[in-house]
This record gives structure tokens, C-alpha cells and sequence, in this order.
């Protein structure tokens, strides 16, 4: 029998607290690139694709495994892996793979307008603890005003059919703004329509650039 969410919410509050009296860094977050295939109007990281100069500044695999190495031994239990949008990077499984057997509470961020059956697969070979899809709108002509992306919409739910299909653990999640918060109720339908958790969020940092 799995334990009640409480219970489970009350573990980590516990965990939380050690962590923070020793001085150990339990819970971790690594932005594989600034780059991302959409544009969105509010995001603060969101250079183009092809941008050759981020690509070059970007960690390779090998230092970021090193750098979690350091992390996990200073006590980070639960670790997130998000970009841009981390499926840009053409090594991105040469990283993911190694981290799945690292014994972390391990979870990926991604728009899933890159998940191909490929990448479905590759993921249900190595699958995290969880997979945060962030759903920008509820119908395409919001998609594409949030994310410059005219089929954005159309891939997004592609690619949450094809993790469903592989039973990978899922939550949908989406930035509110001014943009798309007429579809809120929208949005929870779809993820309802999947049969998995919906998170929103009104946390927007605000940048030069968004």
C-alpha cells in the first residue's frame, strides 16, 4: 500500500529540516542550457536554438555529472534537470542515463515538443521520479502568442501522449500570465483528460529580456 500523501509530505519536512541544520544542500537544480526551441514572452531563459555561442559556453555532460558527484556527496537528495529546454542538447542521454542510477529522486522539465517515440523510449529505459511537462495554453492561437510556436499546442500533447503510452511518471504544469489565465480551467481539463496532476504558478522573474 503506498503511503497517504501526508505521510509522504511529512517525510521530506523532516528530511527539509536535518538537511538545513547540517548545512547540506538536499535539494538541487541544474539548467543543462539557456537555449530553447520556443520563445515565450515571460521566460527569463530562453535564448534561440542555434545559438552557437550558448551552446559553446554550456557544460558538457562529463561536468555536470562531476558537479552533481560533488553535490550528492555533500547530501542533495532530490535533484531537478531543467533548461531551456534540456532535449536540445544532443548529449542530453549521455548525461540522463548515468544520473537515473545515481540514486536520486530525479526530476526532468521539458515543454515535450521534442519528445519523439525515440526520446519516449529512451526516457522509459531510464525513467526519473518524475517529468514536469509545462503547458502554455489551452488552444493553439494561445500557444502561439505565449511561445511564437504556431504547432506548439499540437506537439506539446504529442509528446505527453507518447510518455503516457510508457507509463512515465507525469504533471502538467503552466505559468499563468496575462496571456493565458483565461485558460486556466482549460489547461486542468487537459491534464485531467491525461489523468495526471496540474500545477500553476503565477512566479514570473522579471529580466531585461522578459
Amino acid at each position: 500500500m503506498s503511503p497517504e500523501p501526508g505521510a509522504y509530505r511529512g517525510v521530506l519536512d523532516r528530511l527539509a529540516r536535518a538537511a538545513q541544520a547540517k548545512g547540506q544542500p538536499y535539494n538541487g537544480t541544474i539548467e543543462l542550457t539557456a537555449r530553447c526551441n520556443l520563445a515565450c514572452r515571460m521566460c527569463y531563459v530562453r535564448l534561440p536554438a542555434n545559438d552557437a555561442a550558448a551552446r559553446a559556453a554550456e557544460l558538457s555532460a562529463a561536468q555536470w555529472l562531476e558537479v552533481v558527484a560533488q553535490a550528492q556527496a555533500g547530501g542533495m537528495v532530490f535533484l531537478l534537470v531543467t533548461g531551456g529546454e534540456p532535449l536540445l542538447r544532443p548529449d542530453f542521454f549521455e548525461l540522463w542515463a548515468p544520473l537515473t542510477r545515481r540514486g536520486l529522486m530525479l526530476t526532468l522539465y521539458t515543454n515535450a515538443t521534442l519528445v519523439t517515440e525515440a526520446v519516449a523510449d529512451r526516457l522509459a529505459a531510464a525513467p526519473p521520479s518524475r517529468i514536469g511537462v509545462t503547458l502554455y495554453g489551452a488552444t493553439a492561437a494561445t500557444y502561439e502568442a505565449v511561445t511564437g510556436q504556431p504547432d506548439g499546442l499540437e506537439r506539446c500533447l504529442a509528446g505527453i501522449e507518447r510518455l503516457m503510452r510508457r507509463g512515465l511518471p507525469l504533471v502538467v504544469r503552466s505559468t499563468l500570465s496575462t496571456y493565458n489565465v483565461d485558460e486556466l480551467e482549460a489547461m486542468r481539463a487537459i491534464a485531467a483528460d491525461f489523468g495526471v496532476p496540474f500545477q500553476s504558478s503565477w512566479c514570473i522573474i522579471r529580466t531585461n529580456g522578459a
